[in-house]
């Protein structure tokens, strides 16, 4: 199995769609997977999500995605896509990711990354979504103890005046953020 860990290395200017929900389901149970993508800037992997339901869970222990484009939608067409990235098993990451949440008004997502486990990171991350691709939220941390974020810049427009760009949805009983607690 790989239990003991894997690595995925992705070849430069590669393509993937994540076509439909859970499109990783297949890894099961594995953890300790590192996916890295080869090449700069344009030159590395693509990966791009299709449809409205098309979701990628990171959801075992130590799951990391690396040096990849990430398009959370489609970027033709006319659709929304729910929640295209979700982070929800201790230790996940995305590492010198570049992510799009948005095209334009009829190409964006409704909450593009979800993360809601504990010893998370984001490191060195540009998140960027037109104006007129407005999301719900383009960040939103539920019980994300102890998340580590190195180098996020984020460029993008919330339709919710209310939740903002980067939404904090858990508190502890004290009333402390659960982020840092």
């Amino acid at each position: 199995g790989l239990s003991s860990g894997t690595l995925v290395i992705n070849m430069k200017g590669s393509t993937e769609t994540i076509s439909a929900a859970d499109f990783g389901s297949d890894l099961g149970s594995n953890k300790r997977v590192y996916v890295v993508g080869q090449g700069d800037e344009t030159d590395r992997p693509t990966w791009t999500w299709s449809a409205a339901a098309s979701t990628l869970l990171l959801d075992q222990a130590s799951l990391v995605l690396d040096n990849l484009n990430l398009n959370l939608e489609p970027g033709t067409g006319t659709i929304t896509v729910a929640a295209p990235l979700s982070l929800t098993a201790v230790g996940c990451g995305l590492r010198r990711c570049k992510i799009r949440g948005g095209t334009d008004a009829s190409n964006l997502v409704t909450v593009g990354i979800t993360i809601s486990a504990a010893d998370c990171f984001l490191e060195q991350i540009t998140y960027y979504a037109a104006t007129a691709a407005e999301a719900t939220t383009h960040l939103r941390l539920t019980a994300a103890d102890r998340l580590r974020v190195r180098d996020l810049y984020m460029y993008a427009a919330t339709s919710a005046v209310g939740v903002g760009v980067v939404q904090f949805l858990t508190s502890r009983a004290d009333g402390r953020s659960r982020l840092f607690a």
